[in-house]
């Protein structure tokens, strides 16, 4: 089956809820594609909410809108899981032997009303017969020839869902068929569980965008001229930034309407981690929504140089129709003919102080300043060490050196020899752990200082990839950031 279908009978499986979901999911996306806000789309969430018979409620505040899916700008979109025959329709339509007052406000009004029945899968003869027994509801209204009226059954929610690959993604993960690694729009930057995810833009990082030369924004400014770019460029992006200072989290921000103005439409985000061995890979996705002619918005994290400028290529070469955002720690061998590149630092502590204030409350104002202040504004390494605090302690004691041996032990015992390689990895920025036969064995050049051998530093690495902090590994397992070990280099010698 290809990447962006569904067996019909397949959504026979989502539960009220999910099905209502779905439907506002698909409105937001419809009314988005025509370059409206999806907040023009309303739904309760939920199925024990009040709605005055109203599931999902379209209010797109122009004269007309006409999609292929909607007709009116004013459109209701009533969810029903079961079958939905004349009788059911009466039912559902009159109030007694009156036409609901809500529908009867929409006739009123000039707009839409549109049953959505998952059970029904009609024939011609068979929706025929629900649109008579709709127009039947309203004929006694005075308005009653105003309102549009249609039926959807199962097989045109589907065609629907087909338009929509970020939505397709979705319902297939409801339904326990997602793709090995794809996401739509949600919380990429991956907050534990229960805690808030709203985006903060304090100072302590600044964005250099390729329109600006070497001027560093603040994150407030610096969002919409990168929301400009992404939409007028047929070049990819690049987002680039060392590990910790927020690069998944600015990426999704983008796509927040909460966060500033006029943001990227959400509805067409297509998210994976490269490092995640994604099925299928990010190039079949890439070919398939170019294929297909798909409106998408592809964001590739922790994506390795190597991978960026093969897709930044094809990207170059389709126009427009899909946009890629790539983010990495690195920009490496990006071609700048084909890639616009944004740069992402942390300039001071302010973001990670304010994060683990959030993250733990009860750590207390002085250590999140302490933390924050010896991980240099890093967030990653920030969280690390603030894991380890034990209620009630104070760090106010602790030299850097012992705060760096908890955040390099992280309740191992002390290993003087992984130490001393660390030392030696954290010499350089990045180096590879594949064999090359175009290049030195770059582990080998390393561990050769103090007279390691490869199969030893290698061995340390493995350490390091398993510990929280020390190690950032890329899509292809070959390029490693030493991101943490640059802590070393400060305090450890």
């Amino acid at each position: 089956m290809a990447i962006f279908d569904i067996e019909k009978d397949e959504l026979l499986r989502l539960s009220d809820m999910q099905l209502e979901e779905l439907i506002a999911r698909l409105a937001e996306a419809e009314v988005a594609a025509h370059s409206y806000s999806p907040a023009w789309v309303n739904w309760s969430g939920s199925i024990n909410a009040p709605d005055g018979g109203i599931d999902i409620h379209i209010q797109v505040p122009v004269e007309q809108l006409s999609t292929g899916f909607l007709t009116r700008s004013d459109t209701i979109l009533q969810a029903k899981k079961h079958s939905m025959p004349k009788r059911e329709i009466t039912k559902e339509m009159l109030s007694g032997s009156q036409l609901s007052p809500t529908i009867s406000e929409q006739a009123a009004k000039g707009g839409s009303y549109i049953i959505v029945s998952l059970a029904d899968d009609c024939s011609p003869i068979m929706k025929k017969e629900r649109l008579k027994a709709m127009r039947d509801a309203v004929n006694e209204d005075p308005n009653g020839g105003n309102i549009h009226l249609d039926f959807y059954d199962r097989s045109k929610l589907t065609q629907w869902l087909r338009q929509h690959p970020s939505i397709m993604l979705w319902v297939k993960g409801k339904l326990g068929q997602g793709l090995s690694g794809w996401q739509p729009y949600g919380a990429w930057s991956n907050p534990p569980q229960g805690v808030a995810d709203t985006f903060i833009s304090a100072p302590g990082v600044t964005i250099t965008l390729p329109s600006r030369g070497e001027q560093k924004l603040c994150i407030e400014y610096a969002i919409q001229s990168m929301r400009n770019l992404i939409r007028s460029t047929n070049k990819a992006v690049r987002i680039t930034g060392l590990s910790g200072v927020g690069k998944t989290r600015i990426v999704q921000a983008l796509f927040d309407e909460t966060v500033g103005v006029d943001a990227l439409d959400r509805t067409i985000a297509v998210y994976v981690d490269a490092g995640a061995n994604p099925d299928p890979s990010a190039t079949a996705m890439l070919d398939r929504l170019i294929a297909e002619g798909r409106r998408a918005i592809m964001i590739l994290d922790n994506c390795p140089s190597e991978l960026h400028s093969l897709l930044a290529s094809r990207i170059s070469a389709a126009g427009e129709g899909v946009s890629l955002i790539t983010v990495e720690y690195d920009i490496k061998d990006d071609k700048p003919q084909t890639t616009e590149v944004i740069h992402i630092e942390a300039t001071g502590p302010e973001v990670a102080e304010q994060l683990l204030n959030r993250r733990f409350p009860n750590l207390g104002q002085n250590n999140a300043r302490r933390i924050a202040a010896f991980a240099d504004g890093n967030a990653r390494v920030s969280l690390v060490i603030a894991e380890r605090v034990e209620n009630g302690e104070s760090l106010a004691h602790l030299s850097d050196a012992q705060l760096f041996n908890r955040l390099f032990e992280q309740r191992n015992r002390p290993d003087e020899n992984l130490r001393e390689q660390v030392e030696i990895l954290s010499l350089v920025y990045s180096f590879s752990v594949s064999d090359s036969e175009n290049s030195q064995n770059e582990l080998e050049v390393l561990g050769s200082i103090l007279g390691h051998s490869h199969s030893q530093l290698f061995r340390s690495v493995q350490k390091l990839l398993g510990r929280t902090y020390c190690a950032e590994e890329s899509a292809v397992e070959s390029n490693i950031t030493p991101r943490y070990c640059e802590q070393i280099g400060k305090i450890g010698t």
